[in-house]
């Protein structure tokens, strides 16, 4: 039979695994509001300087570069974005360290060309405790689905595509997109280029910048 000081450490313990989630889940908060709002420098505080991110149709291996094409892509008051992360189920895996995967429901339109995205994604996260507090040390986000729509006002809101993709990895360990639009397989859009670098250079890439940043979504928004 335990001793009382021995429950008692067993409830200290637990309480602090608890404690420490609810940390790490008011770091994610804070990471999803200041991209809606539009604040690049406390994005780059919820990340440590050398972080691996992974929004599958770009990376980033630092905190600076991830908030560079945050600032470029995110910033213009044209664009309006919404990040809903939800659904978190966050494990401490060791002193210091944990890991995090969580869905994530973005909307953004831009009302520069009248293009409104809504997309499906799913993050995965790796925390480092440093200083006193939680970081993100990793960040990969993958798009499951997405709307493409043109809207205006007063208009009827037209649906220019609706893809699907494969979150999980094939035998080639690449992430394999499959889109379809209208119920047909889209074509190939000039300017595509895969991660491999193929295609027309860096075109998916800014086309979209919409899509990913669900994360800054994305993925998605960033």
């Amino acid at each position: 039979m335990a001793t009382d000081s021995e429950r008692i450490g067993s409830l200290e313990r637990r309480m602090d695994v608890l404690e420490n989630i609810e940390l790490i889940k008011k770091l994610k908060a804070r990471y999803v509001r200041a991209c809606d709002l539009k604040k690049p420098d406390e994005i780059r505080d919820c990340f440590i300087p050398d972080a691996s991110i992974d929004f599958t149709l770009a990376r980033w291996d630092n905190r600076d570069d991830f908030v560079d094409y945050y600032i470029r892509w995110g910033t213009p008051v044209t664009k309006i974005d919404i990040h809903h992360a939800m659904n978190g189920v966050v494990e401490i895996t060791g002193p210091g360290t944990a890991s995090g995967v969580w869905s994530l429901f973005y909307y953004g339109i831009n009302q520069d060309n009248g293009m409104a995205v809504q997309a499906a994604n799913t993050y995965w996260d790796e925390y480092v405790f440093r200083e006193g507090r939680w970081w993100i040390a990793g960040c990969k986000a993958a798009i499951h689905s997405s709307l493409t729509m043109q809207i205006a006002e007063g208009e009827p809101i037209r649906v220019l595509e609706i893809a699907n993709s494969s979150v999980l990895k094939g035998p080639d360990g690449r992430f394999t997109p499959s889109r379809r639009r209208n119920g047909r397989q889209p074509r190939r859009r000039a300017g595509y280029s895969d991660r491999t670098g193929r295609g027309g250079g860096n075109g998916l890439r800014d086309r979209a910048h919409h899509q990913i940043r669900a994360s800054p979504v994305a993925g998605h928004d960033l």
